[in-house]
């Protein structure tokens, strides 16, 4: 499953800016660069097996509200996701 239509995100505050990174250049997050934010959901969505927009509108909760603000890495923050699920 990969979503990549903006409308789908439960959050509004979004940047829309540098959409031409790839997942794999991508090593630190920034929580309201909504590129970003598609980027790294939809990796996980597809690397774990979910389907649902429940699962990937959860993911995008974890990571706006409840991921600590100084976990800005990428791995660290795939880390603490699954940590906390």
């Amino acid at each position: 499953m990969t979503i990549k239509d903006k409308d789908k995100l439960n959050y509004t505050d979004y940047r829309w800016d540098k959409d031409s990174i790839s997942y794999q250049e991508l090593e630190v997050i920034d929580r309201y660069n909504g590129f970003e934010i598609l980027l790294l959901i939809n990796h996980l969505m597809n690397e774990w097996g979910f389907k649902k927009l429940e699962t990937f509108q959860r993911i995008e909760k974890m990571i706006r509200e409840d991921v600590p603000l100084h976990l800005n890495s990428k791995k660290i923050i795939i880390k603490w996701i699954v940590d906390n699920w």
